[in-house]
């Protein structure tokens, strides 16, 4: 990624040649929920001998898991918990390496990980602990195959709806049409206020791509 981003800015932004410059931070939080929280030892209990030879199906049920755990409320706190708090970790030590920086902020989540990055933004203005404290703001936040607008829809028909969204975060949302976990999310947010320093005239900019 470093490298892709050397290679972009400059036949891209010309004029920011020199004087822009990208980083990439990784979270990854999948380790910590199957082994710390033992869902790969779930996995193994629940499946039968005969069925682990098939290899597809050994590959794709623990990603799922990730998507049903998710919907535990202990199992969330735990994901969102590491997420943040890797987040946060990751921004700090950067800004403690680069003291002058002052740059923006944008987070780019696959799958799951795009409805984890959106809860956590969205639901910065509850206090009751569910959802733990970012240390910084996040200027775009894009989803890359996501099912955020399923996870979204099951919320509603459940009066489950409590988000709002940042004023300062633009939100993108990219997705293969033939991607089975691709969805519009337009729909979705109709439900979805916007909170921030501006007011009742904050604003923010939501867009959706479909990918060629």
């Amino acid at each position: 990624q470093r490298r892709f981003a050397a290679e972009l800015l400059p036949a891209h932004f010309a004029r920011a040649a020199g004087r822009w410059e990208v980083d990439f931070a990784f979270i990854e939080w999948h380790t910590p929920l199957h082994t710390g929280a033992g869902l790969d030892a779930l996995y193994q209990q629940l499946s039968d001998g005969s069925q682990r030879a098939f290899a597809m199906r050994h590959r794709l049920v623990p990603m799922l898991l990730d998507g049903y755990m998710y919907l535990s409320p202990p199992f969330k706190q735990l994901i969102l918990s590491e997420i943040c708090a890797q987040l946060n970790a990751k921004y700090y030590e950067y800004c403690a390496a680069h003291p002058d920086f002052s740059g923006k902020v944008t987070l780019l989540a696959h799958s799951l990980g795009g409805v984890a990055a959106f809860d956590l933004l969205a639901h910065q203005h509850l206090l009751d602990g569910a959802y733990p404290p970012l240390g910084f703001p996040v200027s775009n936040l894009v989803l890359i195959g996501s099912p955020l607008p399923l996870f979204l829809e099951l919320r509603r028909e459940c009066g489950e709806r409590r988000e709002a969204w940042p004023s300062e975060t633009r939100l993108f949302n990219v997705f293969h049409p033939a991607d089975p976990l691709g969805f519009l999310l337009e729909p979705s947010l109709m439900a979805v206020r916007v909170v921030g320093d501006g007011g009742a005239d904050a604003v923010a900019v939501v867009e959706a791509e479909a990918a060629a």
